[in-house]
């Protein structure tokens, strides 16, 4: 059961009186996610080719002519399974640590 499911719950055993405010309170603060929700159905698919070139340079700091030379000498798999089951293809896993090399401070 998930956070979200056990705050739905608590909100109807409220409404229906089950649970008093203090009960309320408490436990509903108590099932609070740390990770917020990401609405990753309102993105699209990642597609490197369709940046203008300027953009995707700025964005990862490499010119987009050299991604497939880079997946060549780094020998980049086909595809990466994350830990928590995300599956990308071998260039948008590429793009995915460049832009995080891009950033400063984040390594």
């Amino acid at each position: 059961m998930s956070f979200q499911d056990v705050r739905t719950a608590l909100v109807l055993s409220y409404g229906d009186g089950q649970i008093d405010d203090e009960e309320f309170v408490l436990l509903y603060d108590a099932y609070k996610s740390t990770n917020p929700a990401y609405p990753y159905w309102e993105f699209g698919d990642f597609c490197w080719e369709e940046y203008d070139s300027s953009e995707f340079e700025a964005m990862f700091r490499v010119k987009q002519e050299d991604i497939p030379i880079l997946v060549d000498a780094l020998r980049v798999p086909e595809t990466f399974k994350c830990g928590q089951g995300t599956i990308c293809d071998g260039i948008e896993g590429l793009c995915i640590l460049l832009k995080r090399y891009s950033i400063h401070n984040t390594v």
